[in-house]
């Protein structure tokens, strides 16, 4: 027998958090001069890039796309292996000052989008900040029924700082990343001055 890393391509759909949080106010609730907001954001741009160019250089054949969810959930970037259609999309991401996330209906849809990809690995990686505000309504069993049905793993990071978190959203992210073979990280950041 003998161990190494998967070479087939892989469907992966990207998630973005552009809420208010994404906007600056989840790290430090008291920014008021853009700057966090500007950051925030930045940093959520420049590691779906370098993700990309990860996935695509390991299998040109890979597909991403790119979906949203401040407010509402909306596909950017439909499925491609071309890393210059996924940097266009991930240029447009800015978050909407008074958007309130639904990151959960947002991974519903994406494993709906997963389950009709021919690749056989399929996976959703999010990218959220902490405390958000979730007004998603959809039972967490429903979710885990499409991600089960679409076989995707579901990775997430969250940008939080210190213990402020969406406890109620934390529980149905970590069941799903548990449940699915994924991982959530929580990255700790400090709040800017």
């Amino acid at each position: 027998t003998s161990l190494k890393k998967a070479d087939t391509p892989v469907s992966v759909l990207m998630l973005a958090d552009t809420t208010k949080e994404a906007g600056g106010t989840g790290l430090d609730r008291r920014s008021t001069s853009g700057s966090a907001a500007g950051e925030l954001i930045r940093d959520i741009r420049a590691a779906f890039s370098e993700f990309t160019k990860q996935m695509l250089d390991r299998n040109a054949q890979s597909e991403l796309a790119l979906m949203e969810f401040g407010q509402a959930s909306i596909m950017v970037t439909n499925f491609t292996s071309s890393g210059e259609e996924i940097e266009k999309g991930i240029s447009k991401l800015i978050p909407k000052p008074s958007a309130a996330s639904v990151l959960l209906e947002a991974i519903l849809e994406s494993g709906k989008e997963l389950d009709k990809r021919k690749n056989a690995r399929r996976a959703i990686v999010s990218i959220n900040v902490e405390p958000g505000d979730e007004q998603s309504r959809e039972p967490p069993n429903n979710i885990l029924k499409q991600l089960a049905k679409a076989h995707a793993q579901y990775f997430s990071v969250a940008l939080q700082k210190g213990d402020l978190r969406n406890n109620a959203r934390g529980m149905v992210v970590d069941g799903l990343t548990d449940a699915m073979g994924g991982r959530h990280d929580a990255k700790i950041g400090r709040a800017h001055v």
